[in-house]
């Protein structure tokens, strides 16, 4: 895959470096020329110190045959006009931006491109992070709309549940518990499965005696 990386940050640094390492052929692109020092010593990819958004400036990196391109530098401005040239213009299959400050969220969103913020995002893990002890995050889709979380422990393996059918109630519980942060975010579906079952009581075994 042929990919452009406008930006050359330590977002896009790092991101062309991935990319790079795993086999893609890779241009970065960024107007300051001292900015290309963020790649590994080990790079091998092709840059380009030039303003992205200047005349002839991307069809020079090669746009038009390019799979997919990323606009991440820090300017909102710079990533979404990038960004809807390339996808509207030159057909780029695969276009995300960069959303730098979230005040101009709205600008990305406007054009219809995929938007990556890494500031709101950042903060919502930290957030998460403090607020959650017992749960941690392991997959966020989007800028967080949708959310997945991971027990400290594997519930279906506390003192055999997982084999024990006198718990199904109270996993069934905790799974729903679990699907219901997936879905929501903070408080705003607390309350929605209903209180905790209430803790099971285990049954005396009889015992048996000799006849």
């Amino acid at each position: 895959m042929y990919v452009i990386v406008v930006g050359c940050g330590r977002v896009g640094s790092e991101l062309a470096m991935s990319l790079s390492k795993r086999g893609h052929d890779v241009t970065v692109i960024d107007h300051v020329g001292s900015s290309f020092s963020h790649l590994d010593p080990a790079w091998r990819g092709r840059t380009i110190e030039a303003e992205a958004m200047a005349e002839g400036v991307l069809k020079r990196a090669g746009v038009e045959q390019a799979d997919a391109l990323a606009s991440v530098t820090n300017s909102d401005a710079v990533n979404a006009v990038v960004a809807h040239v390339a996808r509207t213009v030159y057909k780029v299959q695969s276009v995300v931006s960069r959303n730098y400050d979230p005040r101009w969220r709205p600008l990305h969103e406007a054009m219809g491109l995929r938007t990556v913020s890494s500031t709101a995002w950042g903060a919502q893990r930290v957030e998460e992070l403090l607020e959650s002890r017992r749960m941690r995050p392991v997959f966020s889709a989007g800028n967080g709309e949708v959310e997945l979380y991971d027990m400290a422990k594997d519930i279906g393996q506390v003192n055999g549940v997982q084999h024990n059918p006198r718990y199904a109630k109270v996993r069934k519980w905790m799974l729903a518990k679990l699907n219901d942060y997936a879905t929501c975010k903070g408080n705003a579906c607390s309350g929605q499965l209903g209180p905790e079952p209430k803790p099971l009581k285990k049954k005396k075994k009889k015992r048996k005696t000799a006849s």
